[in-house]
């Protein structure tokens, strides 16, 4: 996943950069519901809503891909 932000420097200049965001690891208890319709296709699942029920532990790692300074008038 490649991102790609623009961070404002004192006003007077910036950063362009891309980041990739690598290793993302999502923790935690999950609510689930499924839909069922028997018109539909096989597994007949037209919907799946994903809820986490407590706050989820969220772990990644930002790598820097290319960084490119701008003026801003």
């Amino acid at each position: 996943m490649v991102i790609e932000k623009h961070v404002c420097l004192l006003l007077s200049g910036g950063l362009d950069l891309d980041v990739a965001v690598e290793k993302l690891n999502i923790s935690g208890k999950i609510y689930a519901t499924l839909t069922l319709d028997m018109e539909a296709p096989f597994p007949h699942i037209t919907h799946l809503n994903l809820t986490f029920i407590e706050q989820p532990e969220v772990w990644f790692s930002i790598r820097v891909l290319k960084v490119k300074s701008s003026q801003i008038l």
